[in-house]
C-alpha cells in the first residue's frame, strides 16, 4: 500500500475478463462431452484461457507527491510494463465518456479514467468502461489536487471516437492520406489500452444501406460466427464488445441485430477468414475471386494463432468491413512501414475488386 502522505494510488483489476474467459472455458468443458464437438471445445477452452489470463492485465495507478510523478504500472501473463509520467508533462486528469455498442445502436453512457497530457495524447488508467460516473470523477479530483494539477479548459473527447474525428482533436503523427492507382484512401494508428490498430479508409468502396464485415481467423478453425443457437447468440454478444477496439460506429453496420453469417462461399477463403452480413445475397457478389485472392495472399504471409505475442513488424488479426459509405481495412498492432504499404495495397486491390458500386 502506498504512504497516504506521500502516495496516492489504486489497483484495478480485470474482474469481467476473468468472468467471461471462465465462462467460455466451462462452456468449452461441456461441449468436450459432447460427441462430434471436439473442436468447438478447444476453441471456447483456448478462448476462454487466453481472455482470462493472457489479455487480462491487473492495472495499478501510483501518483508520487515527493517524485511529482505518476506511475502506471500494468501486469499480466504476457506484460509487466511499467510508465512514469513527470507532473511537468500532465495536463490534467478526468473521464472519458463512452456509449456502449448493443444491437447496433449506441447505448448508455459509460466513463473511465484518464490522463490527458499537455500534448494533448490521453493515456487510460483503467482497462474499462463503467457505469460509475461519480466514483471516476472522484478519483480525477483526488489525483488533480494531489499532484497540484488543474482542471483542463478543454474537455478532451471520447478515447474511443472514430479516428477521423479524433485527428481534429489531438495531434496524432501516425494519419496519412494519399491517392494510389486512382483510390483515395486515409490510414491512421489509434492507441488502445489493448495495443494499436491500424485503420486503412476509403470512401471509393461501399455497401449501400448494408454491412459486410470479414474477420481473419487461424487457418482451417471454425467460423468465430455461428448460424444460430446458444453459439450464435455468444459469438453475437463477442462481435458487439469488440466493436470499438475496431472503431467501428452503429451506422457502419446497420442490421446487426439480424445479420447472418456467410457460409460455403469459397473453400479458399473459409479457410482464413469468417464473414458476417446484413445481406447474404448482395454480400455474395461483393465476394468473387478478384476479393478473394488478395485475401488469401494476406493470410497466408501473415497467419494468426489462437494464443499469439506479435513481434516487431508482425501483424495481428486483420479485418476486413464494407460499410455503406466507406471501406476499412484493419490490423492490430502498430505496423512497421513495410506492412503500412502492404496494407495501402491490400486496399487498393479491394476497392477495384469492388468495381461497379451498387
Amino acid at each position: 500500500m502506498p504512504d497516504l502522505k506521500t502516495k496516492l494510488g489504486f489497483t484495478e483489476y480485470p474482474y469481467m475478463l476473468w468472468i467471461f474467459g471462465a465462462g467460455l472455458m466451462i462452456l468449452g468443458i461441456y461441449l468436450y462431452k459432447l460427441p462430434g464437438d471436439l473442436l468447438w471445445s478447444i476453441s471456447f477452452l483456448a478462448l476462454g484461457a487466453a481472455l482470462a489470463f493472457v489479455f487480462s492485465n491487473t492495472t495499478t495507478v501510483v501518483a508520487d507527491k515527493t517524485r511529482l510523478s505518476l506511475t502506471i504500472q500494468r501486469k499480466g501473463l504476457l506484460k509487466n510494463q511499467a510508465q512514469e509520467f513527470s507532473k511537468s508533462e500532465i495536463e490534467t486528469f478526468e473521464v472519458d465518456t463512452s456509449h456502449g455498442y448493443i444491437s447496433g445502436r449506441s447505448g448508455r453512457a459509460v466513463y473511465r479514467l484518464v490522463m490527458v497530457k499537455k500534448t494533448g495524447e490521453k493515456i487510460p488508467l483503467e482497462n474499462v468502461f463503467s457505469a460509475d460516473e461519480k466514483g471516476r470523477e472522484e478519483k480525477a479530483r483526488l489525483l488533480r489536487e494531489f499532484l497540484g494539477v488543474t482542471v483542463s479548459e478543454t474537455k478532451y473527447s471520447n478515447f474511443y471516437k472514430t479516428p477521423v474525428e479524433d485527428a481534429h482533436d489531438q495531434e496524432m503523427k501516425n494519419v496519412e492520406s494519399g491517392i494510389t492507382s486512382g483510390v483515395n484512401w486515409q490510414m491512421e494508428t489509434i492507441s488502445t489500452q489493448n495495443g494499436k490498430v491500424t485503420r486503412w479508409i476509403s470512401p471509393d468502396a461501399y455497401l449501400l444501406g448494408n454491412f459486410l464485415f470479414l474477420a481473419q481467423k487461424p487457418k482451417s478453425s471454425p467460423s468465430i460466427f455461428s448460424s444460430g443457437g446458444l453459439l450464435g447468440s455468444l459469438w453475437q454478444m463477442i462481435y458487439q464488445k469488440i466493436m470499438s477496439l475496431y472503431g467501428f460506429q452503429p451506422e457502419d453496420t446497420p442490421g446487426i441485430e439480424s445479420a447472418k453469417t456467410m457460409e460455403s462461399v469459397d473453400e479458399r477463403l473459409e479457410l482464413y477468414f469468417a464473414a458476417l452480413t446484413s445481406d447474404p445475397g448482395m454480400a455474395k457478389k461483393v465476394i468473387n475471386s478478384w476479393l478473394i485472392n488478395p485475401l488469401t495472399r494476406w493470410a497466408e504471409r501473415h497467419p494468426i494463432h489462437t494464443l499469439q505475442k506479435l513481434g516487431e513488424g508482425q501483424s495481428g488479426q486483420l479485418v476486413i468491413l464494407f460499410a455503406p459509405e466507406k471501406l476499412y481495412v484493419v490490423v492490430f498492432e502498430s505496423a512497421d512501414m513495410g506492412l503500412r504499404g502492404e496494407i495501402i495495397s491490400l486496399g487498393v486491390d479491394l476497392v477495384k475488386a469492388r468495381g461497379n458500386q451498387p
